[in-house]
């Protein structure tokens, strides 16, 4: 296992840690061998004041999870016992922590009428984060963020034009763990499968693509 590495608090006012625990006992899902894009994407639009934590239950020991602000959580719908799990876990070690889930569960469940699954969390996110993330950190930062209602929805979907580099910096130490990585390029699907609850995501069909320039760049070799 690999230990969670504790946030350098010294430097910095606040810590959020980023919670991926994917239920692994289903076949479906191969990508959960891989390192999780969403955590390393979002991490990247942190407000500076925040130290930032990664922990992957893949091969991250979540009982040596250090003290965070707040906890983010992520996932798809059949990960819904394993992150009740983590979050109980973790909210029992550090039950004064604020706990944050967003992610595609977010929107299906809703879609459903079952969003009450989830209501053990403090605050729930549906749709792209990367501005709505930043924003709740920066309200969390005087304390308005009390003020946010629980269920917190972008406007819209984020325009990855926009994006920024994601953390290599937190990825470089775990990198030789995973049997490789995704790298997203565009968001969206021009497919309607009559399977997919993701086809109907508001602005799912438009053209979402990051730049060249952005997808080449890094901030350094990964390994």
């Amino acid at each position: 296992m690999v230990a969670s590495v504790e946030p350098d608090v010294n430097q910095k006012s606040f810590a959020i840690t980023f919670v991926h625990n994917p239920d692994i006992r289903y076949d479906q899902n191969y990508g959960t061998y891989f390192a999780p894009l969403w955590a390393y994407t979002l991490a990247s639009h942190v407000p500076d004041d925040w130290s930032v934590t990664i922990c992957d239950c893949k091969i991250d020991n979540i009982h040596e999870v250090v003290r965070s602000d707040v906890f983010a959580f992520s996932g798809i719908n059949q990960d819904l016992d394993s992150i009740r799990k983590a979050h109980d876990l973790v909210k029992e070690k550090y039950p004064d922590s604020t706990f944050i889930l967003g992610g595609p569960i977010t929107w299906s469940l809703r879609e459903e009428g079952k969003l009450s699954y989830l209501q053990y969390f403090d605050y729930l996110f549906i749709m792209d984060g990367e501005e709505t993330l930043p924003m709740f950190l920066s309200a969390f930062e005087d304390a308005s963020y009390r003020d946010l209602p629980q269920i917190i929805e972008a406007e819209a979907r984020f325009p990855i034009q926009q994006a920024k580099n994601i953390r290599i910096d937190l990825l470089k130490p775990k990198i030789e763990h995973y049997y490789g990585a995704v790298l997203e390029v565009s968001r969206g699907c021009p497919i309607l499968c009559e399977f997919c609850d993701i086809r109907v995501l508001p602005g799912n069909n438009q053209s979402n693509n990051k730049p060249v320039s952005l997808i080449i760049r890094r901030t350094g070799p990964v390994s």
